[in-house]
């Protein structure tokens, strides 16, 4: 790049810089949460605009051509976002410890000599007819917890609440069957 298209580049940065940061502003409904997005795309707005600086020297409407670059990157970096959005549901140390296996408590148990099979019959009975299809669902045919949620209509975080309080409860009875 000779010194012209470098004070060109410069002239474009200065001048238009702020218009087009606050179009993605714009773009995003003023999310907060997407500002990194939004400094991304301008960002990458500009590097494109150096890269092409030859055919921004004679092109007619600079601001124009900014402002569709920057609309361009916006909706490639929000499509992108909203799709590793959709497929990825975070799972906490805290939940993901809730969520182990009853059968592992269970097995422990057979080890310490109790009637392991017994115990489970007695405690599947005093579950409710709902809460023992969701403990067959998350813990003997270990379904995901997007699915669990999907097949009772409810949210995930719902999901994950309802397996935490069956959970509870199984270990509420395990408790009373061994102190009474």
């Amino acid at each position: 790049m000779d010194k012209l298209e470098d004070s060109f580049y410069e002239e474009i940065c200065e001048k238009y810089f702020k218009d087009v940061y606050q179009f993605c502003i714009y773009l995003t409904k003023g999310n907060r949460s997407l500002n990194h997005i939004v400094e991304e795309c301008v960002q990458e707005t500009f590097l494109e605009a150096k890269k092409q600086i030859k055919k921004l020297k004679n092109h007619p409407n600079v601001k124009g051509w900014l402002y569709v670059t920057s609309r361009n990157m916006i909706n490639s970096s929000m499509r992108k976002y909203y799709t590793k959005n959709k497929y990825e549901i975070p799972i906490y140390d805290e939940v993901a410890c809730s969520l182990t296996s009853v059968e592992e408590e269970l097995e422990n148990i057979n080890e310490s000599g109790m009637d392991i099979d017994k115990l489970k019959v007695d405690i599947m009975k005093q579950l409710k007819d709902e809460e023992y299809e969701l403990y067959i669902d998350c813990f003997v045919k270990k379904m995901p917890i997007k699915e669990i949620a999907e097949k009772y209509n409810i949210s995930i975080s719902a999901s994950y609440t309802r397996i935490h309080r069956l959970r509870v409860k199984i270990k509420k009875m395990v408790e009373r069957y061994f102190y009474m």
